[in-house]
């Protein structure tokens, strides 16, 4: 079923950071998508034209060089990043 939402174990990922017309698609590599240990799956912020995880797979964790401290657009919400 195409919904434009990204689902976590079933659960409809709350993603209250996108605008309400921004539609993911599934892209090239995958329906369902169970993420291997020790590998990430990271979608760009430019959801509908991002070449990202959605089409050449996971990324292993060791791979992953920095981590992202300021946003810079939207302007609106530029500053720090609060990380999870």
């Amino acid at each position: 079923m195409k919904t434009g939402k990204v689902y976590i174990n079933g659960e409809v990922l709350d993603e209250d950071y996108l605008n309400d017309d921004v539609h993911t698609n599934r892209g090239g590599v995958f329906y369902d998508l169970t993420v291997p240990e020790g590998y990430v799956f990271a979608m760009g912020d430019n959801r509908e034209d991002s070449k990202d995880c959605r089409m050449f797979g996971c990324i292993p964790i060791d791979k992953i060089e920095s981590k992202v401290y300021i946003r810079f657009w939207p302007f609106s919400k530029f500053g720090k990043v609060v990380t999870r």
